[in-house]
C-alpha cells in the first residue's frame, strides 16, 4: 500500500478527567507534526560471558512529546488554548448569527486525546494531551501556531497474546509492550487484524483484552492489531489569520494599550512572535502503566519578540528603566455577523525589556530588535489573558 503525508489527519476532543481517553472527532487542519514515544531504549550491559556490547536492549520510561505546527484560524486555535490555558465562560454578542466570546487565562487546562491518522493507514493515539509551550509567530504573511504537547500515554499498534480461529467475541493483546496494553482504547473504536475489522464493544477493566460482536478471525500469536483511521471531516474549517490584519496596540497598561489598539492609533511592527510556557512536568511516576501521568504545569512564563523600525529612544529608556510596558494583540478575521469580527485578543498585562538592539548594516534601516520578558501584573492580577471570538459555541472546549 502506498501511504502519503496528506491523506492524514489531525482529530481532537477534551477528556472529562484524566485517565479517561476518549475518540477524537474534531479534526484540525494542520501542517506538520513530530510527536513521537520515545522508549528510551539502551543497550543491556549486563554480564552474559561474551566480548560484545550487549545482547538485547532494554526499555526506559516512556516519553511521549513533540510539537505540533499549524495556520492559526478562528476554529483550530481554540483547541490548542484549550490544551494549553484555562477556559472561562463564554458569552455571546447577541448578534445574527451568534459571536462567542471565550477567555483564556494562564491556569492548568483540560486534558485531551488526540489522534494523527499516519497517511490514513493506521492511527497514532495520545491520552492525556497538554500544551506544554504555545508559540504564534508570522509565516510568509500569514499567522503560525506551535505548540509542544505532552502525553501521558498512547495507543498505535499492538501484538495479539493467543491465535484466533473461527467466530470470537473478543482477544487478548500481548504484553510486551505495557503491562496494561488494552490502555487508550474506548468503545466504539475499531481495530483492524490482518484483513478483519472489529468494533470494540467494551474494553476490560483489567485492560488486558477487548469485546466486540461475534466475528470469524483467524490470526497467529504475535499479530499485529491496530487503531482504524476515522473519516474526517472539515465542515467547521475557517480562512487563517494574516498579519495584514494584525494591530497592536501598546501602553502604560492593558486598559490603553486597548484603546490603542486601532488602526489609528496602532504600533506598527514588522516580525512579531510570542510564547507561552507551562513548564509542564512529564517526570517517570511509579504505577505510570496505571496511570494518570503527572502531566501537570509548575510555573508559567512566557516572552514577546518584536523587530520594529527605529523612531526615537523611547524604547532604549524605558529598556534602561526597565520600564512596564502593555500590549493588546488584535488579530482579525472575517464579520462573523454585520458587527462583530473572529478574531484572537491578546493582552500582556506587564512586559518588560530584556533585549533592545539596534543593529547596524550598511544601506538598511536601523530597526529596535526586543525582548520582552511578560511578567505578573498585581494591578490587573494578571500576567496574560486571551481571548477568541468566533461562531463555535463552546461546548467542544
Amino acid at each position: 500500500m502506498t501511504s502519503i503525508v496528506d491523506k492524514g489527519y489531525l482529530a481532537v476532543k477534551p477528556q472529562a478527567s484524566a485517565n479517561t481517553p476518549v475518540i477524537p472527532t474534531i479534526f484540525l487542519p494542520y501542517i506538520t507534526d513530530n510527536v513521537i514515544t520515545n522508549q528510551n531504549f539502551e543497550r543491556d550491559m549486563r554480564l552474559f560471558g561474551i566480548d560484545w556490547s550487549g545482547l538485547d536492549i532494554l526499555r526506559g520510561s516512556k516519553e511521549h512529546a513533540g510539537d505540533i505546527e499549524f495556520y492559526v484560524d478562528p476554529f483550530t486555535v481554540g483547541h490548542f488554548l484549550n490544551m494549553a490555558m484555562k477556559k472561562g465562560a463564554t458569552t455571546n454578542d447577541g448578534g445574527s448569527p451568534l459571536v462567542y466570546t471565550h477567555p483564556f487565562t494562564a491556569e492548568d487546562s483540560d486534558r485531551y486525546t488526540i489522534e494523527f491518522s499516519v497517511g490514513g493507514y493506521y492511527t497514532r493515539r495520545y491520552f492525556d494531551v497538554r500544551v506544554n509551550t504555545l508559540d504564534i509567530s508570522i509565516d510568509n504573511g500569514k499567522v503560525k501556531g506551535t505548540a509542544n504537547v505532552r502525553a501521558g500515554g498512547e495507543w498505535s499498534v499492538r501484538n495479539l497474546k493467543t491465535a484466533l480461529s473461527g467466530a470470537v467475541t473478543s482477544l487478548t493483546f500481548d504484553q510486551s509492550y505495557s503491562n496494561y496494553p488494552a490502555k487508550g482504547l474506548v468503545a466504539g473504536d475499531t481495530l483492524i487484524i490482518g484483513s478483519t475489522e472489529v468494533e470494540i464493544t467494551g474494553v476490560a477493566s483489567d485492560l488486558q483484552s477487548v469485546t466486540f460482536g461475534s466475528k470469524s478471525i483467524t490470526a497467529s500469536a504475535g499479530d499485529a492489531i491496530y487503531l482504524k483511521c476515522q473519516t474526517p471531516s472539515y465542515e467547521d474549517k475557517r480562512p487563517i489569520l494574516m498579519f495584514e490584519n494584525v494591530l497592536i496596540g501598546a501602553g502604560v497598561d492593558a486598559a490603553t494599550a486597548l484603546t490603542n489598539a486601532t488602526c489609528a492609533n496602532q504600533t506598527q511592527v514588522n516580525e512579531i512572535s510570542l510564547s507561552v510556557n507551562n513548564n509542564l512536568s512529564a517526570d517517570p511516576l511509579s504505577g505510570d502503566d496505571c496511570g494518570p501521568r503527572n502531566i501537570q504545569a509548575t510555573v508559567k512564563d512566557g516572552s514577546l519578540t518584536i523587530r520594529r523600525l527605529f523612531s526615537d529612544i523611547s524604547q532604549v529608556q524605558k529598556w534602561i528603566n526597565a520600564s512596564k510596558q502593555a500590549f493588546v494583540i488584535k488579530m482579525l478575521g472575517t464579520l462573523g455577523n454585520s458587527t462583530t469580527r473572529e478574531e484572537v485578543r491578546i493582552t500582556i498585562n506587564n512586559a518588560k525589556l530584556i533585549t533592545n538592539n539596534n543593529p547596524v548594516n550598511q544601506g538598511g534601516f536601523v530597526y529596535d530588535e526586543q525582548e520582552f520578558a511578560l511578567l505578573y501584573d498585581e494591578d490587573d492580577a494578571q500576567a496574560i489573558k486571551v481571548e477568541l471570538f468566533n461562531l463555535e459555541d463552546g461546548t467542544d472546549y
